[in-house]
């Protein structure tokens, strides 16, 4: 797939934080920040898995939100694959 946003892939580099917690190293053009915004849904997940590559995890897409007056995509989450539980459907 071919991605707009340029790729590096050193070994990844993780520092603990004194809550157990790790923080990914990577450049800081690669990293994202609050209030980053795509012109589209793909781009945004292009991005992340990008993103998550470099530093060394994978993600999985969790959950959706709509709108109700129209039913568009408002809101899609994109998680570490070792975040929480996979939403199972309901019956």
């Amino acid at each position: 797939m071919n991605s707009p946003y340029p790729t590096y892939t050193p070994t990844p580099l993780c520092a603990a934080t004194i809550d157990n917690e790790w923080i990914p190293s990577c450049p800081s053009h690669l990293k994202p920040v609050v209030g980053i915004k795509f012109d589209t849904l793909q781009q945004g997940i292009s991005f992340y898995e990008n993103y998550a590559r470099v530093s060394g995890f994978d993600t999985r897409l969790y959950s959706t939100k709509k709108r109700k007056y129209d039913g568009k995509i408002s809101l899609k989450y994109c998680v570490c694959n070792k975040e929480g539980f996979r939403e199972t459907p309901r019956l």
